[in-house]
């Protein structure tokens, strides 16, 4: 999303990242479900906000509704929850040293994961409730 980019995230931008990553974090600790998948969907807005693209913030925003319904899917369960946290520490880790092309390939990665596990959790019966 951000390959081949020629600018660096600004201090504020990273911050709220790492703000939201934090309470992401907290919210997970405290098992508090809806929280994480709300502060997932602002880490991935924030993200394509960054990208300074104005395709993907309003491509993304027209299937939000849609990538919500994955992102509980797939966050019901802590183990992904706390995975998914830490690949976007990691995603943030590549922003903060400006290697956008790094950050995109976790970027994807972490994309074909959350797919992964909702497609697990389809298949054993629906929606895993660990929280």
């Amino acid at each position: 999303m951000l390959k081949g980019s020629d600018h660096h995230l600004a201090a504020d931008e990273l911050a709220e990242m790492d703000d939201v990553c934090a309470a992401v974090e907290k919210c997970i600790a405290a098992r508090d479900t809806a929280a994480v998948v709300e502060l997932n969907t602002q880490f991935h807005e924030l993200i394509a906000k960054a990208s300074r693209n104005r395709w993907i913030r309003e491509f993304l925003a027209s299937i939000k509704a849609q990538t919500r319904r994955l992102y509980r899917t797939s966050l019901e369960r802590t183990e992904r929850a706390v995975e998914s946290a830490a690949e976007h520490r990691l995603v943030l880790r590549a922003l903060r040293v400006g290697n956008a092309e790094r950050a995109e390939a976790l970027g994807r990665q972490h994309i074909l994961r959350a797919r992964e596990a909702a497609i697990a959790a389809g298949a054993s019966g629906g929606r895993p409730k660990e929280f």
